[in-house]
């Protein structure tokens, strides 16, 4: 009996977490919105969940160290540039313009057989290996309104319908925390090579987007440089999504996105370099709480 009463105890905790977190958000956001941030005076939260269809791309190789003659690429060298499922999920809390983003991503490609097309370290023109990588995502960003249009005539559909389009612009700042780990094992000698590199980018956003009723196109463009930890060359993300409410707290999300992003670390006395790339398709959900 005790043990029964736990575990109902645990799942009435969980069952309370969401509404618990919705209203501390909410909280958060009318304290904020009273400081005059637009999108916060009549915010809402959103959870989207996501899967993103994005093929890594880019090149990596060794700077310092034995035998660094060159690069290897991701597609035709390392074979990591599959294009597979992988997790994502956004919290959103704003007047579904303006407001605050909160997001996790990650990435993996594991056991990828390839050549290598250059020296990497010990490892040697040529040989056989096998490749892992994996990217970890973690962003924090705020986008406000500056502008926002209602086309005063509308499009006819119809004889009893018009669609009347709204436009928004909106610009911010955001926070990426990144992480990308790639091991390269020769088959041959049983030995590999190791690159890691981690860094904290701050970037700039710009918004925009076109309601049109139950459909919305939004683009996202987040863009930064200089020296962020390991990050050391331009960062470049780009994502366009459509928006379709399927019904009233839930709209169904298609889009492309496009990452660059260049790194460096350093394992075991060697410098690394790595230009990366990732690009593909995304789908999900909005859920309105």
């Amino acid at each position: 009996m005790v043990q029964a009463r736990q575990t109902r105890t645990s799942h009435l905790s969980w069952m309370g977490f969401f509404p618990a977190l919705r209203w501390g958000l909410l909280l958060f956001s009318g304290f904020l919105g009273s400081c005059g941030l637009p999108g916060l005076e009549d915010a809402q939260v959103t959870l989207a969940p996501m899967g993103n269809f994005l093929k890594p791309g880019g090149k990596a190789r060794l700077t310092s160290g034995p035998q660094h003659n060159g690069a290897n690429s991701f597609s035709s060298a390392l074979k990591l540039a599959d294009r597979e499922t992988d997790p994502a999920v956004t919290l959103f809390l704003g007047d579904g313009f303006s407001g605050f983003d909160l997001g996790y991503e990650q990435i993996k490609r594991q056991n990828s057989r390839g050549f290598l097309e250059n020296d990497f370290g010990h490892l040697r023109r040529g040989e056989a290996t096998e490749s892992d990588l994996e990217y970890y995502g973690y962003r924090l960003a705020y986008v406000g309104r500056f502008y926002g249009y209602d086309f005063p005539s509308g499009i006819p559909l119809g004889s009893e319908y018009e669609l009347q389009p709204k436009v928004n612009l909106g610009v911010g700042l955001g926070l990426h925390k990144v992480r990308w780990d790639l091991s390269v094992f020769d088959l041959d000698r049983g030995i590999g090579e190791d690159f890691k590199s981690q860094g904290t980018v701050p970037f700039l956003a710009f918004r925009a987007q076109m309601d049109l009723d139950t459909l919305k196109l939004r683009l996202d463009q987040s863009f930064s440089a200089g020296d962020w930890g390991d990050v050391t060359g331009p960062y470049w993300d780009t994502l366009f999504t459509i928006r379709w409410e399927a019904a009233p707290s839930v709209d169904i999300l298609a889009g492309f996105r496009h990452f660059e992003i260049s790194t460096e670390g350093h394992t075991g006395g060697n410098r690394y370099e790595m230009d990366a790339d990732l690009t593909g398709y995304v789908v999900g959900l909005y859920l309105l709480f």
